[in-house]
């Protein structure tokens, strides 16, 4: 039990972490991508992504197949709740600078709020219970909520390395990016 509980706190410890400020020179200047000004986020969200779905998602599962308090699993699920939260908004963030929105970000907002509200109306669901029973009855549903979380983490990962190739690419005279080098 000691060593559940201090795997909790250092997973909630790298859930709240906050994210590295951005050095000053890394603005872009109007939408023109900038290899520089992009491997920093790009390596950030990576993280974030790995984060989450490698750190959150099995320690819930662990403290399903322990009976843990209920009260715990919320607040670990409420820290996902943020995390989400944070890596889709600084990436939805940083493709507005670059002139980049269109429907894959659309549909990747869109997962991110549908997974958002699967984990707080199981929470709801918890939060209903006894505090004190065993979480054996939510075991399935968490599981399979925070399977979701991990596709949609892959599907920020894809996201990731097309602005990877977006970074790389020469700039354009217009400042803005040809409809046929990528598609969003």
């Amino acid at each position: 039990m000691k060593k559940l509980t201090l795997l909790i706190i250092v997973l909630l410890f790298f859930v709240f972490l906050p994210f590295p400020l951005q050095a000053q020179n890394n603005e872009l200047p109007s939408s023109v991508p900038s290899p520089k000004a992009n491997k920093g986020e790009l390596q950030l969200f990576k993280k974030s992504a790995s984060v989450t779905a490698e750190m959150i998602s099995p320690t819930i599962v662990k403290m399903t197949n322990t009976g843990v308090n209920i009260e715990m699993i919320i607040k670990v699920m409420d820290a996902a709740i943020t995390r989400i939260e944070k890596i889709s908004g600084k990436i939805s963030s940083r493709l507005q600078k670059l002139n980049l929105t269109g429907v894959k970000t659309v549909e990747l907002d869109k997962k991110n709020s549908q997974i958002i509200k699967k984990i707080d109306s199981v929470k709801v669901e918890m939060e209903k219970s006894n505090t004190k029973i065993q979480v054996q009855k939510f075991k399935t549903q968490i599981q399979q909520t925070f399977a979701e979380m991990e596709k949609i983490i892959d599907d920020q990962r894809s996201l990731v390395l097309e602005l990877k190739q977006v970074a790389t690419m020469p700039a354009i005279p217009t400042g803005r990016l040809t409809p046929t080098k990528i598609k969003l």
